[in-house]
């Protein structure tokens, strides 16, 4: 239950690339009430990863698709997804 809620908070936030200035563990536990240590051992032991492994799966999922799919280019890509800033490359 925790996990999916988690899951669904992630998806909810990437899928839509409504991605705020702050996207961190700290932000999602905050969102969720949870401790950000209680959410990375159960969705890790639900899941299966971490949630910024999960995390960066979605980011680059999305981007292949966006490439893929619409023929964007990888600059026009960046602009439209959570590389748009450089802090972020740090992130992954």
């Amino acid at each position: 239950m925790v996990a999916g809620k988690i899951r669904d908070y992630i998806d909810s936030h990437l899928g839509d690339n409504h991605l705020e200035d702050e996207f961190s563990l700290d932000k999602i536990a905050r969102e969720l009430n949870y401790s950000k240590f209680y959410m990375e051992r159960v969705f890790s032991e639900v899941i299966g990863t971490t949630i910024y492994k999960y995390i960066s799966i979605i980011i680059v999922q999305n981007t292949i698709y966006q490439q893929y799919y619409y023929n964007i280019s990888i600059p026009d890509t960046q602009e439209k997804t959570y590389f748009n800033k450089a802090k972020n490359f740090n992130f992954l």
